[in-house]
């Protein structure tokens, strides 16, 4: 039988994880992303959290990966802006990245009453998370493709090697 190379690097990607499963928790998760970088370099991750957003994201980023492989992004902080946030306001994620933050709050600004402003300088960025926010359906995100500072002006952005995530 033969397997495609994606057929291949899927199958030791499962294998990887299985060993990464009897690592402790912090090491579980640092030998998934190293894995899953090094198998899928230059692909797309598509994979669902245990809240019910759906992601679709590079696969060149750490990030990423974070997410596909515990389900969730810096949990207790969430918790805290969501608590932090009153009805009828909107929350700004100044550098919104891939939307790790972005997303999951509009989503629990859904259900509380409250909008998310995501701002993001990096054009490669800003349409990952128009593509989150349509996916997910979530009406009271609102993406800007911009750059913020202390005064009006004109910026130069450096961008990482991959383009993607931090810049």
């Amino acid at each position: 039988m033969t397997q495609s190379l994606a057929q291949l690097r899927c199958r030791a990607l499962h294998r990887s994880l299985g060993i990464a499963r009897r690592l402790p928790v912090r090491g579980r998760t640092r030998a998934a992303i190293r894995v899953g970088m090094a198998l899928f370099p230059n692909g797309t991750l598509k994979f669902a959290t245990a809240d019910g957003l759906l992601w679709v994201l590079p696969s060149q980023t750490s990030q990423a990966w974070n997410m596909a492989v515990t389900g969730r992004y810096d949990l207790p902080l969430m918790r805290i802006l969501t608590y932090l946030a009153a009805p009828r306001s909107t929350v700004i994620d100044v550098g919104a990245s891939l939307g790790l933050y972005s997303l999951p709050l509009a989503q629990r600004g859904m259900s509380a009453g409250f909008n998310v402003l995501a701002v993001e300088a990096n054009p490669a960025n800003e349409q990952i998370l128009r593509r989150g926010a349509k996916l997910n359906a979530l009406s009271n995100l609102t993406v800007r493709g911009l750059a913020m500072g202390d005064s009006p002006g004109r910026v130069i952005l450096d961008v990482e090697a991959s383009g993607l995530g931090n810049a």
